[in-house]
């Protein structure tokens, strides 16, 4: 086993939680752009809660949803498509090809880790919802 496969593994191995990891970020300054101008908006007009005539304005929204999701998903792309041409070049086929097979491993595991999560996190949020959870029950210790 060569050294540079071993690296290119390493690497590879790394590269899917710097990309979650970045897209995580992504969302979250998305989300946030979005609370602030939920909340301007509600501040300027307190009617959008309790009047039907009153709309928001949706294509403000819009917009932040859009613009985000342009500008905050260009550098995962950039590590996408150029770490392996950087690796193949720089490291040569060895290491690249290590690269790939760490990228695809730990990248597997990881999508079903995040899509199981993901899953929970919804359903906890659902049973929440219901009713079936309150502060009160967490003060009482149930």
């Amino acid at each position: 086993l060569r050294p540079v496969v071993v690296i290119g593994v390493l690497i590879g191995a790394l590269l899917p939680f710097i990309f979650g990891a970045m897209t995580m970020l992504s969302v979250n300054k998305a989300a946030q752009e979005m609370m602030h101008e939920v909340r301007r908006q509600f501040h300027e007009n307190p009617d959008i809660l309790t009047k039907a005539d009153v709309k928001p304005d949706y294509n403000r929204c819009i917009t932040i949803s859009c613009n985000s999701a342009l500008k905050e998903m260009l550098l995962p792309g950039v590590l996408a498509i150029f770490s392996p041409l950087v690796m193949g070049f720089i490291f040569g086929s060895h290491c690249l090809v290590g690269m790939l097979l760490g990228a695809i491993a730990s990248g597997y595991l990881l999508g079903v880790m995040m899509s199981n999560t993901g899953g929970a996190w919804d359903n906890a949020k659902k049973w929440i919802e219901a009713g079936s959870f309150s502060i009160k029950d967490i003060v009482q210790g149930k």
